[in-house]
């Protein structure tokens, strides 16, 4: 089956809100044949990352077409995720390689590696920074979600190994004392920094049917979970009864019949939307008053190695897929 990339399927609804509309800029289409797992825009959507095997480029763009200003190159196998610091073009990369790399400008607008982490004995799966930047959360393969702290450099904090298989995804409420975690081990973690103290600890594990690779907070009391190629994505409610986080609906999306673990769930608060890569789609899911959700665009891919960042604002959407081949920039109208 070939699909045009260019194609959406939308989904109308009121006219309260603007519908998501993303048209590809096809001056922005560049060619990278080394597979491309994680991209990143920094905060004002000036610079854009892209993993390239075990390099990262990096481009700034300029009246909306992509310029290559760098390519740095210290991991040794794929880049697996790639983070923006909130406050300086400052960012932080995960690898295959087992290894996270603090990445800082020079005098002469160069970037080069700060410091690299070594603790994890498996490849990085995700990674989050904290909005004053001296907290990083990191999970792996190796089972474990790790905490760094940073002082005049970045020292581990805390490891948690509560997860029996590989941990997929993280995600911070915005108050950003609460965790979620999802494992190859089908269960989710929640997470709590009770009374700022140092240390987290697991305050509820929800075990689940099937396993899922994406997880996100939406807001401090919901948080949304992608069950592996469902076209079902769940919603979940503190109780404030309970304490406990419990499934409260679920929210149809588009899929496909296998999905790669790369690219997080992201919500972007401005625009109340939810990006969420599944199958052989990006799914646009809007979220209403009272908790009402609605999937309102999906782009269609003839593949799911699909990898993505959306800019900060939501006005661009940055993808690369193995088939195209193609590092491609979409605008929001």
């Amino acid at each position: 089956m070939n699909i045009n990339l260019n194609e959406t399927f939308i989904i109308p609804h009121s006219n309260e809100i603007k519908e998501c509309n993303y048209q590809l800029l096809q001056q922005n289409c560049i060619k990278q044949q080394e597979s491309c797992y994680a991209l990143a825009f920094n905060n004002d959507s000036s610079i854009l990352i892209a993993g390239s095997h075990s390099k990262i480029r990096i481009y700034k763009l300029i009246n909306e077409e992509l310029k290559e200003q760098q390519i740095v190159s210290e991991h040794k196998d794929d880049v697996s995720c790639l983070q923006f610091m909130k406050n300086s073009n400052h960012f932080i990369s995960g690898s295959k390689d087992q290894s996270i790399i603090i990445w800082a400008i020079d005098s002469n607008n160069q970037w080069f590696c700060k410091q690299r982490l070594n603790d994890h004995t498996e490849r990085i799966t995700c990674l989050i920074i904290v909005n004053n930047d001296d907290l990083l959360i990191s999970s792996s393969w190796d089972k474990s979600i790790k905490f760094y702290n940073k002082t005049d450099q970045w020292d581990i904090l805390q490891t948690v190994t509560e997860h029996t298989e590989q941990v997929w995804s993280i995600s911070l409420n915005p108050s950003q004392n609460k965790l979620i975690t999802c494992g190859n081990d089908r269960t989710i973690l929640v997470l709590e920094q009770k009374n700022k103290q140092i240390n987290w600890i697991v305050v509820q594990r929800i075990n689940l049917e099937v396993r899922g690779y994406r997880i996100c907070f939406i807001n401090e009391n919901t948080f949304a979970f992608q069950p592996w190629i469902s076209k079902l994505m769940n919603i979940y409610q503190f109780d404030e009864n309970t304490n406990l986080f419990q499934k409260k609906k679920d929210v149809k999306v588009s899929s496909g019949n296998s999905c790669d673990y790369l690219s997080p769930l992201l919500y972007i608060s401005n625009q109340s939307l939810i990006v969420n890569k599944n199958g052989f789609h990006i799914n646009f899911i809007r979220k209403y008053q009272e908790e009402d959700y609605l999937t309102e665009l999906s782009i269609p891919f003839d593949t799911n190695y699909i990898y993505l960042s959306i800019s900060r604002d939501g006005q661009y959407l940055a993808t690369w897929d193995n088939l195209t081949q193609q590092i491609q920039i979409r605008k929001c109208y």
